[in-house]
């Protein structure tokens, strides 16, 4: 869901402040015995991470916000290990880089 605050006028040629509300929750499912879903919610700006079931609004800044979710394998031996590491890897990638990298070139470099 996104929201815009029509109370914050931009500057005269500046983007105007655009909003993001998310929130993120995994679940075992009725299969499995436990959770290996990883999820990641971050603002790429300012540098917020959320843990796995929270709520928040994010002012969009230049950076963006990265939305992921991993799954956990399907019950394969150490998957909550391999969707853990995809979201962290991830991050890591998105926030690393520069702000001039195309962001088709983070998805290559964070595979």
């Amino acid at each position: 869901m996104t929201e815009t605050d029509d109370t914050t006028a931009a500057a005269p040629g500046t983007t105007p402040p655009f909003y993001i509300s998310v929130a993120g929750a995994t679940d075992v499912g009725r299969e499995r015995e436990k959770n290996e879903d990883a999820l990641v919610v971050a603002d790429l700006t300012g540098g917020t991470l959320l843990g796995p079931v929270q709520h928040a609004r994010f002012d969009v800044g230049e950076r963006g916000v990265l939305l992921a979710v991993s799954d956990g394998m399907g019950g394969a031996q150490a998957g909550e290990v391999a969707s853990a590491l995809v979201v962290e890897t991830l991050t890591r990638a998105m926030k690393d880089a520069s702000p001039e990298t195309p962001r088709d070139a983070l998805m290559n470099d964070a595979i």
